[in-house]
């Protein structure tokens, strides 16, 4: 009888391309075809379907729907019998449970050992709805019964560094040795003697330690990869951008700038052209396959080469690639595209942003408030003039990252030191162009760095000014002055201790993740100054720095938007914060009047001042001890025109124009 596979639930959901569960899907679907090809019976779990179709309905949007009608398909295929697998036939009765949970010789729990062994229940249905398998079906002792998984995307584990430490490469595993029916007392007995406190069972660790379900990893080995899956962590990273920092888009890019250089070459004859499509043709390598070449090469474009060859059909067309090119020709052309796709993810996010602060800036034109200085009261303003301010802010930024897109959107592809000595100028060209591409006006090695240090750069000034709409956020949300209120849902909780707080969170999150951007800044400039014609000091900061600054900047553009769009406005407490101060923030125009009466400005500053004095220590208004100093020192001014400086629109009156630029801000 052929091989007997059963998928697990994170091999269908590759297969079935559902979002967020499918960074392995190349990976899937080609053993998948091999396996069918080889005529081996692949089993899909009845857990399996069920959480499968968990994940689908956590998908939002007319995407749901699309991948439930592709899962069902999918099983109608299977039990049609015309698809290389079929489900299980197992029956979830109650002996199917009784055995699950109580063990078959009623020792202890086998549901209770597995999870103790650090085996989530749906792992544990699936071994065991493989063991029923085995025994119904009657299998000769002799027939490969195989559990096929793939590493799952989310992270369990991680090291006191805070790295993600990524599961296993899957693995092709053994038999399972005779899954225990009942328990293995002299394990546990160690367990509770404290002896094997981490330890799995013997049965375990053959079967779960070898690609099962997957073993606790290890730290990655000096010189190994760090599998981020893009390097901010999950918490503050957006799918899309995520998806142009993780390690499976790298290799999609490193294959497309290799296949753009083979077909230069052979369009020059300088390469077989029989070559091209079989390269063309091959599926990028999985990242696990190259971190696996690379613990013996220590060096990841060798690995990439050498685990890409393997997916080469003939192996003997793969080589050509990589021709008359240097590492970095590979790596910073690729770099440059994701430069670029991450560039055009924020860019988008810029205009949202500037459209969000744009919009409430306009409807706040005339919403009086007190404008401060040094955080003391001093003239009225309109509240939308400061958001104007920052709107206009972010639009600079958003114009200087476009520009910055174009100084970072290089190919390099010269060889060894850049001179060209065993590659034709043509081929850098050919990429260049098919890339939307310039090629690199001259470089060593490398390209230098400080288009990509302007970049960075340019990033940090937009976290900046994210930081800057946070910053007015909180303080308009203190409790003494309670003018501005981020959203606050029904259910959201402010404090642990404190049933009454509302905290300002989200505004002091922008705060911190900027910090995250700016402190890249330096690392990524002081790649610029290396030795001669290329060091590496450069590249371990980079493969931190950018996928930081790209993933946390997009973050921040899309939470400061967020904000602004809910952004709760009490217009009528600004107004009161306004008169709180019995009227002082209207001395400069008290100042100028008595200067227009014939005073010089230092006496019109000394009275003005007196008065202003006596209402920050009496409480009493301004106007009243104006009148008072005025009165004492013989001076007279018409009540009218004092009562002008005193009214708040007055100050605002010339704004009309700078609303007129907001309106047209695009």
């Amino acid at each position: 009888m052929p091989e007997v596979v059963f998928l697990d639930t994170n091999v269908l959901l590759n297969l079935l391309d559902v979002p967020r569960r499918n960074d392995r899907r190349a990976e899937a679907d080609q053993r998948f075809r091999r396996l069918a090809k080889e005529g081996t019976l692949m089993i899909v779990p009845i857990v399996a379907v069920i959480e499968a179709g968990n994940e689908i309905a956590q998908i939002s949007g007319a995407a749901r729907r699309a991948h439930g009608d592709r899962l069902v398909t999918w099983l109608r295929h299977g039990l049609g019998e015309t698809a290389p697998f079929t489900t299980s036939g197992a029956i979830w009765d109650a002996a199917f449970l009784r055995d699950l949970v109580d063990g078959r010789a009623g020792c202890r729990s086998l549901l209770v050992e597995l999870c103790t062994a650090d085996v989530g229940a749906g792992d544990a249905a699936v071994l065991h709805e493989l063991q029923r398998y085995r025994e119904r079906v009657d299998l000769p002792s002799a027939t490969p019964l195989r559990l096929w998984r793939l590493a799952s995307p989310r992270p369990r584990w991680s090291s006191p560094a805070g790295w993600a430490r990524p599961r296993p490469p899957s693995r092709w595993s053994v038999s399972p040795p005779s899954l225990p029916r009942a328990c293995w007392p002299k394990a546990w007995a160690a367990r509770r003697a404290g002896r094997a406190r981490h330890s799995r069972p013997a049965g375990l660790r053959a079967a779960f330690g070898r690609g099962l379900v997957g073993a606790p990893p290890q730290p990655p080995p000096y010189g190994g990869p760090r599998d981020r899956g893009g390097a901010m962590i999950a918490r503050y990273t957006r799918e899309a951008m995520g998806r142009v920092w993780s390690e499976a888009h790298k290799y999609e890019l490193w294959c497309r700038v290799e296949v753009l250089a083979l077909e230069a070459h052979a369009l020059a004859g300088r390469v077989p052209a029989e070559v091209v499509e079989p390269v063309r043709a091959a599926p990028p390598p999985t990242a696990e396959r190259v971190d696996e070449i690379e613990q013996t090469t220590q060096h990841d474009v060798i690995a990439f080469l050498s685990a890409w060859a393997d997916n080469t059909t003939p192996r003997e067309a793969a080589a050509y690639v990589h021709f008359g090119m240097t590492s970095s020709d590979l790596l910073d052309t690729a770099l440059a595209l994701q430069l670029i796709e991450a560039t055009d993810l924020l860019l988008a996010g810029a205009d949202s942003l500037v459209a969000a602060l744009r919009d409430l800036g306009l409807e706040h034109r005339d919403t009086v408030r007190v404008g401060r200085t040094h955080g003391i009261h001093a003239e009225p303003d309109v509240f939308g003039h400061r958001v104007a301010d920052l709107a206009f802010g972010l639009a600079r930024c958003r114009d200087r990252l476009r520009a910055a897109r174009a100084g970072v959107a290089v190919a390099k592809i010269s060889g060894a030191v850049g001179s060209y000595s065993n590659i034709d100028p043509g081929v850098e060209r050919h990429v260049a162009a098919a890339l939307g591409l310039t090629p690199a006006p001259v470089a060593t090695q490398v390209v230098l760095r400080d288009g990509i240090a302007h970049w960075v750069a340019v990033l940090a000034e937009v976290a900046t000014v994210c930081e800057a709409v946070a910053l007015e956020i909180r303080h308009g949300q203190r409790t003494e002055v309670r003018e501005l209120a981020e959203p606050f849902g029904k259910q959201q909780k402010g404090s642990s201790a404190m049933p009454h707080k509302k905290n300002p969170i989200a505004s002091e999150r922008i705060a911190g993740l900027a910090r995250i951007v700016r402190a890249q800044v330096v690392p990524v400039l002081e790649g610029i100054p290396l030795w001669h014609e290329r060091d590496i000091s450069h590249s371990s900061t980079e493969r931190v720095a950018l996928p930081d600054a790209a993933i946390t900047t997009d973050y921040l553009l899309a939470l400061t938007e967020r904000l602004i769009r809910g952004l709760v406005v009490d217009k009528a407490r600004m107004r009161a914060n306004l008169d709180s101060s019995g009227g002082l923030a209207f001395s400069s125009a008290v100042l100028l009047e008595l200067v227009e009466l014939g005073l010089s400005r230092e006496d019109a500053y000394a009275v003005t001042q007196r008065a202003a004095m006596r209402t920050w220590d009496t409480g009493t208004a301004f106007r009243t001890t104006l009148g008072e100093e005025l009165g004492a020192a013989g001076l007279s001014v018409d009540d009218e025109r004092l009562g002008e400086a005193f009214r708040p629109e007055r100050y605002v009156e010339r704004l009309g124009p700078v609303f007129d630029r907001l309106a047209a801000l695009a």
